[in-house]
């Protein structure tokens, strides 16, 4: 598992563009920095901005989701550039604005709303949400390839961390996997498995995708995968099995049983078979599930989302003999401005319940995060598709919460 991080240390510590290897009063980026959690430090590592031009004459702007409290590092998507302040951008409060000579990539609005997309980047469209509609917006920018996240900023920050809500911490919840924690306290071999819709793939990940036996991974759409780039960043179930490991010493690993573009119907119909399968490999001590996204956007009932979610943990441990445990993850929110952006948080709740109608199953709200952070950036700047996909920074706050589940800090 360590090896997944090896081109990220290596990019953070000599990259060419930097004019050589960091100085030693520069802070590096590399797997503590991705994974430990942020409300634990005084520095915002790598928090990705979509620069935008709202409207002609205005210049491009971005919001950081705390106002930093020290020095600033700006660096492009593939951090081997570093910006200026005063000549690419200035800052004022937790708003950053790209000068008139700023080398930085930004884009104007009408373009995350379809208008005048640029040719040959793999972008298309979908329907506008009402709430984008009376902006004047019928339609909102879709895509799976890079295109967004090239257009993103990095930033690195101190801030004050009394400016978090703490409402929206994750718990530790190792007295809910204690045969969980039993055996990485025991350094005992660990095996999760990621189970769920797109979200648990690892798709547009930079890094290069969670390992699986099966190749329905992304149907029918061959961009629907990791980018396999710069900065690398591993999908959030190796991040989580990384850290768990680090801190423990086990042998922990970690394989994928999702589907994109799944509801939890399907969910439900494909566990037992998908999710154990001990010839194949898949004899899982831990699962991790994604459903809630596609659920709402598609109209699922909450009703029948519960019944799904315990006949999936039902399913899994009558043909596992295994103590098999359980970590439900509260889906992250879809673009506002999207048509797939439905209810997504009232399934939250419906997780809670089932985590407490049943032993042995922790329940983790990222949705909550997300909201938070949504209260001060644009959902371009965490949105790897524009729609309904995390881009690395999203997907590194989904290991922060997973790992919070069991190392008490």
């Amino acid at each position: 598992m360590k090896k997944i991080f090896a081109n990220l240390l290596a990019l953070s510590v000599c990259a060419a563009a930097f004019g050589g290897c960091a100085k030693p009063e520069e802070k590096k980026y590399g797997a503590e920095e991705m994974t430990k959690a942020f409300w634990l430090s005084d520095t915002m590592y790598n928090e990705s901005v979509m620069m935008v031009k709202e409207k002609d004459g205005a210049a491009p702007t971005g919001n950081l989701a705390f106002v930093p409290t020290g020095k600033v590092k700006v660096t492009n998507p593939t951090m081997t550039v570093t910006y200026e302040e005063g000549k690419d951008y200035k800052i004022s409060g937790r708003t950053i604005e790209a000068t008139a000579e700023t080398s930085m990539p930004w884009l104007k609005e009408e373009v995350l709303f379809g208008i005048d997309m640029p040719e040959g980047k793999g972008l298309s469209l979908q329907p506008a949400s009402e709430e984008a509609k009376q902006k004047g917006y019928e339609n909102i920018l879709y895509t799976e390839s890079a295109f967004l996240i090239e257009n993103q900023v990095l930033v690195t920050y101190d801030y004050d961390k009394s400016q978090f809500d703490q409402s929206t911490l994750p718990a530790y919840q190792g007295d809910k996997l204690s045969n969980t924690r039993a055996l990485l306290e025991a350094k005992a071999p660990l095996q999760i498995i990621a189970y769920g819709d797109s979200i648990s793939t690892g798709c547009n990940s930079t890094g290069g995708g969670l390992q699986s036996i099966y190749d329905d991974t992304y149907p029918g759409n061959s961009l629907y995968i990791p980018f396999d780039r710069a900065p690398y960043t591993p999908t959030f179930p190796e991040m989580f099995a990384e850290g768990l490991a680090e801190k423990y010493g086990s042998d922990v690993g970690v394989y994928g049983a999702a589907m994109g573009g799944q509801t939890s119907d399907w969910g439900a119909r494909s566990a037992a078979a998908r999710v154990v399968n001990p010839d194949m490999g898949y004899d899982p001590d831990l699962v991790t599930i994604t459903f809630g996204m596609n659920d709402a956007t598609l109209g699922v009932p909450l009703d029948r989302f519960e019944e799904n979610l315990l006949k999936i943990i039902d399913d899994i441990r009558a043909v596992s003999g295994k103590t098999v445990e359980f970590i439900l993850i509260g889906t992250m929110l879809a673009n506002s401005n999207a048509s797939q952006c439905k209810n997504q948080e009232a399934y939250w709740p419906v997780m809670q319940k089932v985590a407490a109608l049943r032993e042995g199953v922790a329940a983790v709200d990222m949705g909550g995060m997300h909201k938070f952070f949504l209260q001060n950036k644009k959902p371009a700047d965490m949105l790897a598709n524009n729609i309904n996909h995390p881009n690395d920074f999203l997907i590194r706050m989904y290991a922060m919460n997973l790992l919070a589940t069991l190392i008490q800090e």
